[in-house]
Formats: C-alpha cells, structure tokens, sequence
C-alpha cells in the first residue's frame, strides 16, 4: 500500500468527509483552515505519523476520531476543542499530549494510550492550558503517564481524571487551576496521592 504526505494548510473547508478514501494512506497531514470537527473514526487505524496538530478553529474530535492511530507521536490541541470519549483510545506510540486551549477532554478521551511493550511506552507527558477542562477518567489506564505539567490557567480537573496512572512522578505547576475535585490525582489503591 503507498503512502503519502498531504498539505491541506493553504485550503479552507470545515468538512474532511471529502477525503475519507485517501485518509488511511497518509502519514503526514496538515489540516485545512476552518475545520470544525474532526469526525468519529475518520483517523481511526490511520498510518499518520509524528506530531498532529489540531487547527484553533476545530470545535470537535468526535468518538474515536483517532482510535487505534498507532504511529502518532505527539497530540498539540490549540483552541477550545471537545474531545469526545475514545477519540485518542489505543494510540500506542503517543508519547506526549499538549492541550493549550480552552478544550474540554471527555471521560475516557485518552483511555489506554499505553504501548504494548518497553519500545512503546504510550503517553508519558501531558501538558494543561489556559481554560482546559479534564473529566473524569480524561486519562484512564495511562500506565506511563509520569509527567503532568500545567502551565496555564486551568479551569478543572475531575476526580480520577488520571484513574490507574500508578507512574505519575512530577507534576509542574507554573499557573493555577481554578476546581480539583477530591481525588483528581488519585493514580491506583495501591500508591500514594500525588495531589487532591
């Protein structure tokens, strides 16, 4: 199967249902301006690679918009995006997400973004922005999530919202968050609470 590399900077379009077909044979895409959504399994299982940037103007990454998308390596969220449960499920080689915004992660946004051995360690640093807001559960089962930096303002972070992430090591503080719910840190029964 070949793959290609597609530039779609310099285009303007608010739907990307247009190139569906092609979409399971990039590995490097840049979005055009005006998308709005990013819809549910459009980069599902996709050959996309490296960093992936989601333009300021996307309001919404539907369920599992990026399920199961194995080669992508760093997640930038710019602008007030919902990401919806699932939508980065089983990405095993993201190592680092960056939510810079006013987005809102939904429960189990980023459920399991582990590797399947030490070569793919999954996520393992994500970083909060102004007006970010992360539900319960946002990180389920990041098994080696172990940096957590927020620089910004964030607006909340929700109980368990790094539920059964037993690696968290550091957390970076250099804004502020306005709600922690009791128990927003709590990584597993076994391990001690890095902040409540």
């Amino acid at each position: 199967m070949p793959l290609y590399e597609l530039d779609m900077s310099g285009v303007t379009s608010e739907d990307l249902s247009g190139i569906s077909d092609i979409l399971p044979h990039l590995i490097k895409f840049k979005f055009p301006k005006g998308v709005k959504t990013i819809q549910s399994e459009l980069f599902s299982e996709s050959h996309l690679q490296g960093e992936v940037i989601i333009p300021q103007e996307c309001e919404l990454i539907e369920t599992m918009g990026f399920y199961k998308s194995d080669f992508i390596s760093k997640v930038v969220i710019t602008g007030p995006t919902v990401v919806e449960e699932n939508a980065f499920r089983f990405c095993k080689k993201l190592s680092e997400v960056s939510i810079l915004g006013n987005a809102t992660l939904k429960e189990n946004s980023f459920q399991y973004v582990r590797g399947i051995d030490r070569n793919d360690r999954g996520l393992e640093t994500v970083t909060l922005g102004d007006g970010v807001k992360v539900c319960t559960n946002a990180f389920n089962d990041c098994n080696y999530l172990s940096n957590i930096i927020i620089d910004g303002n964030v607006e909340s972070i929700a109980d368990k919202a790094f539920n059964n992430c037993e690696n968290i090591k550091t957390m970076t503080i250099s804004g502020s968050i306005s709600k922690i719910d009791s128990g927003a840190y709590i990584v597993n029964s076994n391990s001690n609470k890095i902040m409540s």
